[in-house]
């Protein structure tokens, strides 16, 4: 019986693992002046996180909320089906409302503060008189 032989042809290493090879190095490095950069910016923010409850004590489930956050910013919200609430905000105090057809709902407002850290706080809204 007679065998025969194929050639199989195996790939070298891939360029970006030879030595020698700066791509790679370059790419990490300008990833890491990149977060460096962004870094100040965001440094004193962080995240509130907590529960929304209407005036009645009863959580909001799944209900979209802005947050004026100065400067003539808003930053929208959503509460999951529990009425748990997650956000990142700069430090301060601010009005939340909820959202109604798309627009703020000026009948009802709550009041979040944040943080340097990571803060756990509910908002309560409360009828607007």
């Amino acid at each position: 019986m007679v065998c025969a032989q194929t050639k199989i042809d195996i790939p070298g290493p891939s360029r970006r693992t030879r030595p020698g090879n700066t791509g790679t190095t370059w790419a990490g490095r300008l990833v890491a002046i990149a977060f460096t950069l962004c870094l100040p910016i965001s440094a004193s923010a962080d995240i509130v996180s907590g529960r929304v409850y209407d005036p009645g004590g009863s959580v909001l489930p799944n209900t979209t909320f802005v947050v004026e956050a100065g400067k003539g910013e808003a930053v929208k919200f959503k509460t999951d089906e529990s009425g748990n609430f997650s956000v990142y905000l700069e430090p301060g105090r601010y009005t939340v409302h909820p959202l109604r057809d798309g627009k703020p709902d000026p009948s009802l407002e709550g009041i979040v503060e944040s943080y340097p850290q990571s803060a756990h706080q509910d908002i309560r809204l409360k009828k607007r008189k």
